[in-house]
């Protein structure tokens, strides 16, 4: 294992971690606020909510890991590596940006009088930001003790992301379909 890939894992660590903090599907129904009797009563599947509430948090996901591609050339590592940090850190993401959606879907903070208590007084952006830092470091722990090349290393991501992925999206579309109008403000 050389520098590179130390600096790569980190850097995907990072550009994952920016991804998700920005908290935009854990807040995602709280920020609607009393507006949310106004989408309930609009002719809106919950799945099609919930897509666009998903499509949010990927717009920041992918802004934020483009970002650190960019900044990671800048340091002369190889063009490759970047794009593994992008391709991987937007996917190893995608878990906690479902799991951030499906906690706001069963815990919405509708009632504020202020819109930033929607998002800074929000428990649902701490729990996901804390449970994103602790599935990063038990990655990257794996990857740097245990896993000895690089391309084993970014396939355990991949798998255990697409994974968790899967089994959240899941659960999250089933999930949506029945909570969504039975959220009250």
């Amino acid at each position: 294992k050389d520098s590179s890939y130390y600096a790569t894992l980190i850097a995907l660590a990072f550009a994952e971690f920016l991804g998700v903090s920005a908290n935009v599907t854990s807040t995602a129904i709280s920020r609607e606020g009393k507006g949310f009797n106004i989408i309930k009563s609009m002719p809106i599947y919950p799945k099609e909510f919930i897509e666009a509430k998903l499509l949010h948090g990927y717009v920041f996901d992918v802004i934020a890991s483009v970002m650190i591609s960019v900044i990671y050339l800048f340091f002369d590592f190889s063009i490759l590596n970047a794009l593994i940090i992008l391709i991987i850190s937007i996917i190893a993401s995608s878990p906690f940006i479902i799991l951030g959606l499906l906690i706001e879907l069963k815990y919405p903070k509708l009632n504020w009088d202020n819109p930033q208590k929607a998002v800074k007084q929000n428990m649902n952006a701490v729990i996901i930001m804390f449970g994103n830092m602790g599935f990063i470091a038990a990655l990257c722990l794996i990857s740097f003790k245990f896993i000895k090349s690089p391309l084993a290393a970014y396939s355990f991501i991949l798998s255990v992301s697409l994974i968790l992925s899967l089994i959240f999206i899941n659960w999250l579309f089933r999930y949506a379909e029945k909570r969504f109008y039975e959220i009250e403000i």
